[in-house]
């Protein structure tokens, strides 16, 4: 992982902050951020699981969720199976 890819997606992080700052479920801020990056950078994310296609998170994801977290003061929330937490899976 480049220097460079990073600093894309933190970019990309501090974006998508400007507008959904009031969002904290991590699906959807990943979402909004994939929307934002080039193939390159949206590759470093996880991927659903082949065979259960339950969310996975990888340490950048978690990485992330930690600074959207002191960005916004609350919580980013980890959804699995439909049932809300805040540990990612």
């Amino acid at each position: 992982m480049s220097k460079k890819s990073l600093e894309l997606i933190d970019e990309a992080l501090q974006f998508v902050f400007g507008y959904a700052s009031h969002i904290d479920e991590w699906i959807i801020i990943k979402k909004e951020m994939l929307k934002a990056l080039a193939p390159e950078e949206r590759k470093l994310f996880s991927t659903r699981h082949p065979l259960t296609k339950r969310q996975m998170t990888n340490d950048l994801e978690r990485s992330l969720a930690e600074k959207w977290s002191t960005l916004s003061g609350r919580p980013v929330v980890f959804t699995e199976d439909g049932k809300q937490g805040t540990t990612p899976t």
